[in-house]
């Protein structure tokens, strides 16, 4: 309910970042009811609903790339010496291609949480 009032107030573009939130929120009605949707088990429904939220997160990187140019002028060794515009690229399909390997195969999909995992953790000691 409150994520459908987020879209009347703010519109869905700016909802776009947090299905993750619809995902988790399925889980738990999921678990609780005991039951699944349309036979996806509740962790799939969270698992695709965080995929999406990575994937909208990527798609920023290429479209709006100046978002994140104050942070790279800030923390420039994290650039490896290429430029912001290639990097925001680079970085965004390097996030894609993971987050989409989210919704593959049980072996590649643990793969790419085990990838995804490091990296956020590795971000933590950079930004907190």
């Amino acid at each position: 309910i409150l994520f459908g009032i987020g879209i009347r107030d703010y519109g869905i573009f700016h909802l776009a970042d947090y299905p993750i939130f619809l995902g988790v929120a399925a889980y738990f009605a999921l678990v609780g009811l005991n039951r699944d949707l349309f036979g996806v088990r509740p962790i799939d429904v969270m698992r695709y609903a965080a995929a999406v939220t990575l994937m909208w997160a990527s798609v920023e990187k290429w479209a709006y790339p100046e978002w994140s140019f104050p942070l790279l002028i800030e923390h420039a060794a994290m650039t490896l010496g290429f430029d912001n515009e290639f990097y925001m690229r680079a970085a965004g399909m390097v996030e894609f291609a993971l987050a989409f390997a989210l919704i593959w195969t049980p072996l590649i999909r643990r793969c790419a949480a085990a990838v995804l995992t490091g990296m956020f953790i590795s971000a933590c000691f950079e930004f907190g």
